[in-house]
């Protein structure tokens, strides 16, 4: 009848309408698009190392400033390497803030950038190489709050890269767990790409622990991949501690001249 073939057409319209659309919809899911997003992450770092970049290991952003002597400056510039431009605005960062990034980071490996991650209060601190008593836990809180508010922008002119933004970009903590949950931003990639960062002995790293200008040459000496010279006030430069008179070459025990050198010392140039 008329009557039975006109809702049979119509279901069959829509039978095919709908087949259409779910096969559209299989075929976008298959292809990527712009609309898709890009997972982010930091390469895979060995257990024994830590990550630094390289540009901010080369600079005065982690200086060797005693908590004491934090200052809160604004849009800084920060003495680094020529071709790198680096400002801050927040409180001082120092060595042991910069302790704190390096294991944030290689923890951040294991997933995309811009998610959560998770790790004990108590673990943190153990890997830091700190006691896990209260003020340690007052400290660690304070630094990574630095990290949060801190705002870094960086160029680097040769590799053309620009960074602007925190260095942490969240963090909370459970005051009941007291662990830590942080992310970072998916950005912060570029400052740590195959020829940006250095891996860090970390042992070596915390048996400095206490001896900032020794952690601060640490960084710098393992970022060089060959010695070099270079002047003492260079160095003194890259690494100002303000509120404590300048180091001299006699109390650094070098000369006017050192070579840089990858065995994590100066020596005095012949």
């Amino acid at each position: 009848m008329a009557g039975d073939a006109e809702p049979q057409g119509a279901l069959d319209r829509a039978l095919e309408k709908l087949g259409n659309a779910l096969a559209e919809a299989a075929k976008n899911e298959s292809q990527p698009t712009t609309q898709q997003a890009v997972v982010v992450q930091f390469p895979l770092f060995p257990e024994q190392r830590r990550p630094v970049s390289n540009d901010v290991a080369r600079s005065a952003l982690f200086s060797c400033v005693h908590g004491k002597d934090r200052e809160m400056v604004k849009d800084t510039l920060i003495a680094s390497l020529d071709g790198v431009e680096i400002r801050f605005t927040g409180e001082q960062l120092n060595q042991d803030d910069h302790d704190v990034l390096m294991q944030l980071v290689h923890m951040a490996a294991h997933k995309p950038l811009g998610e959560w991650v998770t790790i004990p209060a108590h673990a943190l601190l153990k890997i830091l190489g700190r006691n896990s008593g209260k003020s340690q836990h007052q400290q660690l809180r304070a630094d990574i709050a630095r990290l949060v508010a801190g705002t870094v922008s960086l160029r680097n002119r040769k590799a053309r890269i620009e960074y602007f933004g925190h260095l942490v970009e969240k963090a909370v903590q459970s005051e009941e767990s007291r662990y830590w949950m942080f992310k970072l931003n998916p950005d912060l990639r570029a400052l740590y790409g195959r020829v940006n960062h250095t891996l860090i002995n970390w042992e070596q790293r915390r048996s400095l622990r206490g001896k900032d200008l020794a952690r601060w040459l640490q960084l710098y000496i393992a970022t060089h991949a060959a010695p070099f010279p270079v002047k003492v006030a260079t160095l003194r430069e890259l690494r100002p501690r303000p509120g404590i008179a300048d180091w001299t070459e006699g109390d650094s025990g070098l000369g006017a001249e050192a070579v840089v050198s990858r065995d994590d010392r100066p020596r005095a140039d012949p």
